[in-house]
């Protein structure tokens, strides 16, 4: 699966104008997240059995109030989690380097690696977005996790 993710980014970042390309692709079995270009931003916590405290659920909200997240069974269950912004006092949040792609296997262990180091042959600006598509846009959180 990585190396048809990879050559289809790859292919995507050398033919194609791009503004973004993150996504995360579920299987039965697997989880695989990209963040591309680094434009934009996806983050990566991999959450221990109940939090940083080791006993408390999943209750998250962004800092705008706008998403919320709740899950009682990860007070009892380790997850690996992906945002656009940091959900959570966790200090473990960290961002994904431009072109990096994230595999999680059925057991929750983690791999990356960066597989696009090169940034889009045809970058697309907000401002070079439609007024509706580039509205949607504005909104978006901070590169950055919240500190």
């Amino acid at each position: 699966m990585a190396e048809g993710i990879t050559a289809a980014l790859r292919w995507v970042a050398r033919e194609l104008p791009v503004y973004s390309l993150n996504f995360v692709l579920a299987s039965a079995t697997d989880l695989w997240a990209l963040r591309y270009p680094e434009s934009h931003g996806l983050l990566m916590l991999e959450r221990g059995v109940g939090g940083p405290t080791g006993g408390r659920h999943l209750d998250a909200a962004s800092r705008a109030g706008t998403v919320r997240v709740r899950s009682a069974s990860l007070a009892t269950q380790a997850s690996v989690i992906f945002a656009s912004e940091q959900m959570d006092e966790d200090d473990g949040w960290r961002m994904l380097e431009s072109g990096e792609l994230v595999h999680v296997d059925v057991d929750l262990q983690a791999t990356s690696r960066v597989v696009c180091d090169e940034p889009p042959a045809q970058m697309v600006r907000l401002e070079d977005l439609e007024p509706r598509a580039a509205a949607s846009q504005r909104d978006v959180g901070p590169l950055a996790p919240a500190s």
